[in-house]
C-alpha cells in the first residue's frame, strides 16, 4: 500500500500525486501520446486510457501503487489509424464500469470491462458491436455519456447520434441512431425539411456537449462548436430532438475581446463549454504562435432572440500552447473553474454576479509530461457517515501518473471585487507561486514547474512587484511567519537548518526564473540567508554550552543570555529558543549589545572575564560574521550573481547604513570587542584563547571596515551632488579610522607573535606601509630579509615605494639602498617621483647615481645636499663633488658601495676616502698631482708613467662631466686597483660588458678583449700556489683554488650571462694568446696625435705587463689557465 504524495500546496488548493498508476501509464512517454486518449468517471473513481487497438481501465483511487488494470481489445474489424473515441459507463450490476468505444468503422460496448478482460477468449462475447454508416470523410469527433439514456456522438460532418446501451427490455445492447431535430419556431413540412438539410452547419466541429438534465427516456443538453455555434436541445429515446435555442455568437465574442485582443477574428476558436445558471461558459483560445496562445472565458446568455456576452475574462496565468484540445470543468458548487491543457491546469475562482474572477493560478508540468485525460470531482460536505471532499479535477498524464488538484472550499458570494482587489489577488497568486517553488520544488519525482505568469507580472507592476513578493517571502521564512513553515520540529537547530535550505531554494528560484531582478534585491536575499546561517552557528555554540554546564549553573550569567536580555525580554531558556525561531533578523542589534557587554569588562578585569570575552568573540566572529562570510564565499557569485556587495544601493539616498555586516554600528561594536580583548591580554593573561580571539576579531573588523568604505565610494557615484558630498565625507573619515585601526591592530598582533596573520592582513588590504614596517621589524629582530624580498618580488614598485618612504619617514634613509640593492630601478623611480628631493634623499640619490656611474647628475644632487647641510665656505661641497674620483681611484665601485656606502656611516667614510686622495685646500693642479701619486700606488708596484696618465686624464674628464667612450671606461676599469679582492671580478666583467657595447671593429674588440683578460690574469695572486708542487695538491684543493681566481669567476660570469658568443667569450684558451698583445693599447691606437714619447711610455708599460705575465707562465700559470678553460667548456 502506498500513500499519496503532496506535490504543491497553497492556501487555496493542493496538488497530490495518487499512488494508483498502472504499468501502461508508467511506460507511456510524453512524445508517444499522439494516438492515446482517455477519460475519468468521478462517480466510480475509474480512469480509462484508449489507444487505437485497446482500452485500459483501472480504479485511480486505489491505495495500491500498481492497481488492477482491465485491458480489452478493440475488435479488429473496427481498428483504424485514428485514436479511439471512448467513454466510461457507470457500473450497473457489476462492480466494474462498462466502456464504450467508437472508431470510423464501428462502435463497441462492454457492459463490464472486468468481465470482458477476465474471460479471456470470451472477450468478444461480452462486447456489443455495431457498424457505423459514416461516409469516407466522416469520423467520430465527440462522445458524451448521457446516463441513463445512453450517449451522444457527434461526427466531423455535424451529425449527432443517440447511442442506446439497452434494448426495449432493458437488456444490454448497442444501437446508434441519428438524431432528427425539430424547431418549434419553424414548423411545417418545408421548414422541417430545410432544418434537416441545414442541420450540419450549426453542429459541425462540436467541441463540447454538457448535460443539463437527463432521465431514462430523455435528456436536455448544451452543445458548442469550434466556430462559436451554441445551442440547447432536448432529445428523447426515439432520437427526436427539439431545438430550444441555437445561434452563432462568434461576432459577439470577437467584439467583447477587441480591446485587449484585436486579432481575435482571425484565430479565435472555442475549445470547450460548461452550462451554469442558464448560461453557457465558453473556453476559447487564440494561438499567436506555435508556443504562445491566449485563453479566454466567456459567459453567454442562451436567449436566441437576444444573445449577449455577459462576461469576458482573459486567462493571465498561462500562455503555453496546448498539444491537444483544452478542456473546461466546473464541478459543484460551481465556484471554481478548472482548465486543462496538455501541460497545464488552470484554476479560476468564478462568480456569475458581478462577473469578476478574484483568483487565478496555474499548475505547470515539465516538458516531459503530457496530460491525456481529465475529469472533475464535486464538493462533498463532510458528515458523520461520509468523509467530505473538495471540488477537484483529476488528470492522467504521461510522465506524471494520476494527479488530483483540489480547490479548498470557499464562499465568495458576498464579495465584490473592484479592480484594485483583482490586482491584489494576482499579487497573492504570484506570492503563492514563489512560496510553492521554495517549499515544494525539492519533492522527489515532482514534475511540477513553478513559473510565475509574465502576463500576471505585467498586470501587477512587473519586476518591481515580483521583487517585493520575493523579499516578503524571504522575510517570512527568516522570521518563521510563513504558512509553509512547520509548526514544530524536533530541535531548534533543525528548524534553523530548514529555514536555511528554504532561503537557498528561494534564491535559486528567483535568480534563475527572473534574472532581471536588481542587485539590491539579490543582496537582501543573500542577507537573509547570511543571518540564518549565522543564527544556526550561534545556536550550535549555545547548545554545546548548555550541554557542558553542570545542572547547578546560573544560565542568566551566560554571555548570549545577557546580550539577548539587552534587546528583548528574556526570562528563560525557552525565550532564547523563541528568539532563534522568530527574531534572528535582530542579529546586528545582538552584536552591538554583546560589544557593550564586552566593554563593561574593562572596568573590573578578572580571570573570569577571559571565558566571557572569549565566548563573546566566538559569537561575534565565529558565528555572526563568519556565518555571513561563509555564505558570500560559497554563493555570492554562483547563486546570487553579485560581483561585489559594494553594488548595494539603499532605497533612500541619505541611508548610509549599507550591508548589515558593515553597518557603522557593527564596525564600532567590533572595535569595542577588540579593545577589550587587547586590554585583557595586557592586564590579565596572554592566553592562546585570547590571542586567537583577538586575531579573529581583527580579521573581521578589517573586512567590515573595508566593505563599508568600498560600498560608500561606490554609492557616492550614484548620488546627487549634495548627498554625494555627505557620503564622501563619511567615507574619508572612515578611511582614516580604518588606517589607524589597521596599523594599531596589526602591530599589536606582531608584538603578540602572530606574525603570519599580521603580514597576511597587511597584504590582503594592500597596506604596504604597514607591510614595510612589519618586514623591517622582522629584519631587525632576526636579520631575516626573505619576507621583504618576497614582497619586493611579488608587488614590485607598489611595495618598494612604500618601503623607501617608510625608511625615509623613520629616519633610516641609509637603508633604502641597502635593502633594495637588487631592486635599484624601483629606487630610481621613487627618487625621481619628487619635484624636489627632501633632506637625506639627496644623499641616497647621489649614492645611487655614483653606483650607476652617472657622476654628473649624482654630483649635482650631492652639491645641492651639501649646500643645504653645510657652509659653502667650508668647501665640503667640493669635497663631496670630487668623491667620485675616490670611487674610481680607490676601486670602490662595488666593494665600497656595498660595504660602506649602504651603512649609517656612509657619508663619513666617503669623506675620509676623498681626503686621502684630494686635499680641498690645494689648487686643482696640485690635486691632480696628489691623485696621481695615490693612483700610482694602486698599480701593483708599477709606477709606469703611461698608465698613470691614462687614469689621470680619465678622472679629469669625470670631474668636468665630460663624456667618456665605452672603450676608455673599460681601459680605466682594468687599470684601477689591480690588487685582488672578491669584488674585482665585477670590475673586469663590467669592462668586458662595455667592450661589447663599443662601436668598434671586430679587430679592435678582439685586442681589447685580450688586453682585459691579460690584466685579469695579472690581477690574481698566483704566487703562493705556483710556488707549491702542484702534484702534491689534492683535487679538492686544486678545484678550490681554481674557482677562487678572478679569471675563473670572470669567465664563468661571461658564459652564464652569454655576454659574448662562445668562441669570443673563450677567445683566451691559453696564456700565450694573452701574452701576445704587444701592440699599442686601444686608447693609443684611437689617438692618432699620440706623441712619440707617449708611445714609448706605453710600449714600456706593455713590456712590464708582459714581463709579469711571462714570469707567471714560467711558474706554471698556463696549466691552470688551460685547466680552468677546459673545465668551463665541459660544464
Amino acid at each position: 500500500m502506498s500513500e499519496s504524495i503532496l506535490w504543491a500546496k497553497s492556501s487555496r488548493y493542493a496538488v497530490t500525486a495518487l499512488p494508483a498508476v498502472p504499468h501502461t501509464l508508467h511506460q507511456l512517454s510524453a512524445d508517444a501520446t499522439a494516438n492515446v486518449r482517455g477519460c475519468l468517471d468521478s462517480s466510480s473513481r475509474f480512469a480509462l486510457l484508449a489507444s487505437s487497438t485497446s482500452i485500459h481501465v483501472w480504479n485511480y483511487s486505489e491505495p495500491e501503487s500498481i492497481p488492477a488494470t482491465y485491458t480489452v481489445n478493440v475488435p479488429e474489424s473496427h481498428v483504424d489509424s485514428r485514436p479511439v473515441l471512448s467513454a466510461l459507463v457507470p457500473p450497473s450490476s457489476f462492480k466494474d464500469p462498462g466502456a464504450l468505444a467508437f472508431t470510423s468503422k464501428g462502435a463497441t460496448y462492454w457492459e463490464s470491462v472486468g468481465s470482458a478482460a477476465t474471460d479471456g477468449l470470451l472477450v468478444y462475447s461480452q462486447a456489443h458491436s455495431v457498424s457505423l454508416n459514416l461516409s469516407r470523410v466522416e469520423s467520430p469527433q465527440y462522445l458524451k455519456l448521457v446516463h441513463p439514456l445512453g450517449a451522444l456522438l457527434a461526427t466531423s460532418s455535424g451529425r449527432i447520434f443517440l447511442v442506446s446501451l439497452t434494448d426495449h427490455s432493458a437488456n444490454p445492447s448497442l444501437s446508434v441512431c441519428q438524431i432528427r431535430a425539430h424547431d418549434p419556431n419553424n414548423a411545417g413540412f418545408w421548414n422541417s425539411l430545410k432544418s434537416t438539410l441545414s442541420l450540419n452547419t450549426p453542429t459541425r466541429n462540436i467541441v463540447a456537449i454538457r448535460i443539463i438534465s437527463s432521465s431514462a427516456t430523455a435528456a436536455k443538453f448544451l452543445y458548442a462548436t469550434a466556430e462559436a455555434y451554441i445551442g440547447v436541445w432536448s432529445c428523447d429515446k426515439s432520437a427526436t430532438a427539439t431545438i430550444h435555442s441555437q445561434f452563432n455568437c462568434f461576432d459577439l465574442l470577437v467584439n467583447s475581446v477587441a480591446a485587449i485582443y484585436p486579432h481575435a477574428r482571425a484565430n479565435l476558436t472555442i475549445c470547450d463549454a460548461e452550462y451554469t445558471n442558464d448560461h453557457a461558459m465558453l473556453l476559447a483560445s487564440a494561438q499567436k504562435s506555435s508556443d504562445y496562445t491566449d485563453y479566454f472565458l466567456f459567459i453567454v446568455s442562451l436567449d436566441s432572440a437576444d444573445p449577449q456576452v455577459l462576461s469576458t475574462y482573459h486567462i493571465t496565468s498561462t500562455s503555453v500552447s496546448s498539444a491537444n484540445r483544452p478542456a473546461l470543468f466546473l464541478p459543484y458548487p460551481h465556484n471554481t473553474v478548472f482548465i486543462t491543457t496538455s501541460s497545464t491546469v488552470v484554476i479560476v475562482d468564478f462568480t456569475v454576479n458581478p462577473y469578476k474572477f478574484p483568483f487565478e493560478d496555474n499548475i505547470s508540468f515539465r516538458d516531459n509530461v503530457s496530460i491525456l485525460a481529465a475529469g472533475s470531482e464535486p464538493y462533498v460536505q463532510e458528515t458523520l457517515s461520509h468523509p467530505g471532499q473538495n471540488a477537484a479535477v483529476v488528470i492522467t498524464a504521461a510522465g506524471a501518473g494520476v494527479v488530483r488538484i483540489e480547490r479548498y472550499f470557499h464562499d465568495d458570494s458576498d464579495i465584490s471585487f473592484a479592480p484594485s482587489s483583482v490586482e491584489s489577488s494576482l499579487v497573492n497568486t504570484l506570492t503563492s507561486k514563489v512560496q510553492q517553488a521554495v517549499f515544494y520544488t525539492e519533492v522527489e519525482d515532482s514534475p511540477i514547474e513553478f513559473y510565475a505568469s509574465q502576463q500576471a507580472l505585467a498586470l501587477t507592476g512587473g519586476i518591481e512587484t515580483l521583487e517585493s513578493i520575493v523579499l516578503k517571502v524571504s522575510h517570512d521564512i527568516l522570521t518563521s511567519s510563513s504558512m509553509y513553515m512547520p509548526d514544530s520540529m524536533p530541535s531548534t537547530e533543525e528548524h534553523l537548518a530548514y529555514r536555511r535550505s528554504a532561503l537557498y531554494r528561494l534564491a535559486r528560484y528567483a535568480t534563475a526564473q527572473f534574472p532581471e531582478i536588481s542587485i539590491s534585491t539579490r543582496i537582501q536575499l543573500m542577507t537573509d540567508l547570511e543571518m540564518c546561517e549565522a543564527a544556526l552557528l550561534i545556536w550550535q555554540i549555545w547548545d554545546r554550552k548548555l550541554e557542558s554546564l553542570p545542572s547547578t549553573s546560573i544560565i542568566p550569567n551566560l554571555s548570549l543570555y545577557q546580550g539577548l536580555a539587552k534587546i528583548t525580554t528574556i526570562n528563560s531558556v525557552n525565550d532564547v529558543r523563541s528568539w532563534f525561531i522568530k527574531h534572528i533578523d535582530q542579529l546586528p542589534e545582538l552584536l552591538v549589545a554583546l560589544s557593550d557587554l564586552a566593554e563593561s569588562m574593562k572596568s573590573a578585569p578578572s580571570f573570569d572575564s577571559i571565558d566571557q570575552i572569549t565566548d563573546i568573540s566566538n559569537i561575534c566572529v565565529a558565528s555572526i560574521l563568519s556565518g555571513a562570510y561563509l555564505v558570500r564565499q560559497e554563493h555570492q557569485v554562483s547563486l546570487y550573481g553579485i560581483d561585489s556587495v559594494a553594488d548595494y544601493v539603499p532605497e533612500s539616498p541619505t541611508d548610509f547604513q549599507g550591508m548589515w555586516t558593515s553597518q557603522l554600528k557593527v564596525c564600532e561594536a567590533l572595535v569595542k570587542v577588540y579593545e577589550t580583548l587587547l586590554f585583557l591580554i595586557q592586564n590579565t593573561a596572554k592566553t592562546s584563547e585570547l590571542v586567537n580571539a583577538l586575531t579573529l576579531i581583527v580579521r573581521c573588523t578589517c573586512r567590515t571596515f573595508s566593505e563599508r568604505i568600498g560600498w560608500l565610494f561606490s554609492l557616492m557615484l550614484q548620488l546627487t551632488e549634495g548627498n554625494r558630498n555627505d557620503c564622501l565625507s563619511h567615507a574619508e573619515d572612515l578611511t582614516d579610522k580604518f588606517a589607524e585601526f589597521r596599523r594599531e591592530s596589526l602591530l599589536a598582533l606582531y608584538d603578540l607573535g602572530v606574525v603570519k596573520d599580521a603580514t597576511e592582513l597587511a597584504e590582503e588590504y594592500q597596506d604596504f606601509t604597514i607591510l614595510a614596517e612589519l618586514t623591517d621589524r622582522l629584519r631587525l629582530v632576526s636579520g631575516d630579509m626573505q619576507l621583504m624580498v618576497h614582497f619586493l618580488d611579488k608587488y614590485g614598485y607598489d611595495f618598494a615605494q612604500n618601503l623607501c618612504q617608510y625608511f625615509y619617514d623613520s629616519g633610516k634613509s641609509n637603508l633604502i639602498l641597502q635593502c633594495c640593492n637588487n631592486y635599484l630601478p624601483y629606487v630610481e623611480k621613487y627618487l625621481t617621483s619628487f619635484d624636489e628631493l627632501p633632506g637625506d634623499l639627496n644623499k641616497v640619490y647621489w649614492i645611487f647615481k655614483v653606483m650607476h656611474r652617472d657622476y654628473a647628475d649624482g654630483s649635482s644632487k650631492l652639491m645641492r645636499f651639501a649646500e643645504s647641510k653645510e657652509d659653502a665656505a667650508s668647501k665640503v661641497r667640493l669635497q663631496l663633488a670630487l668623491t667620485k674620483l675616490g670611487f674610481l681611484a680607490a676601486g670602490v665601485r662595488e666593494s665600497k658601495v656595498d660595504e660602506e656606502l649602504l651603512t649609517s656611516d656612509a657619508m663619513h667614510n666617503l669623506q675620509m676616502d676623498v681626503q686621502r686622495v684630494v686635499d680641498p685646500t690645494r689648487p686643482l693642479t696640485v690635486q691632480a698631482d696628489a691623485a696621481r701619486e695615490a693612483i700610482g700606488d694602486t698599480i701593483s708596484k708599477r709606477n709606469e708613467n703611461y698608465f698613470v696618465g691614462v687614469l689621470e686624464q680619465g678622472m679629469k674628464k669625470l670631474l668636468q662631466d665630460i663624456w667618456i667612450p665605452e672603450h676608455e671606461l673599460a681601459e680605466l676599469l682594468t687599470l684601477v686597483d689591480t690588487r685582488p679582492n672578491e669584488h674585482s671580478m665585477n670590475r673586469f666583467f663590467q669592462a668586458l660588458y662595455l667592450i661589447s657595447l663599443a662601436n668598434s671593429g671586430a679587430a679592435v674588440k678582439d685586442q681589447l678583449i685580450r688586453s682585459t683578460w691579460r690584466r685579469c690574469i695579472i690581477a690574481d695572486d698566483w704566487n703562493s700556489t705556483l710556488k707549491q708542487d702542484s702534484s702534491l695538491l689534492t683535487d679538492n684543493e686544486r678545484k678550490r683554488f681554481a674557482e677562487s681566481t678572478l679569471f675563473y669567476r670572470t669567465m664563468k660570469l661571461c658564459i652564464e650571462t652569454q655576454l659574448f658568443e662562445k668562441d669570443e667569450s673563450l677567445a683566451i684558451n691559453d696564456a700565450s694568446k694573452a701574452i701576445g698583445i704587444t701592440e699599442m693599447s686601444i686608447i693609443s691606437a684611437a689617438n692618432s696625435a699620440m706623441s712619440e714619447s707617449a708611445r714609448k711610455m706605453l710600449q714600456h708599460d706593455l713590456t712590464v705587463e708582459n714581463r709579469i705575465l711571462e714570469d707567471l707562465i714560467s711558474n706554471g700559470v698556463n696549466e691552470w689557465i688551460e685547466g680552468i678553460v677546459t673545465s668551463l667548456n665541459a660544464n
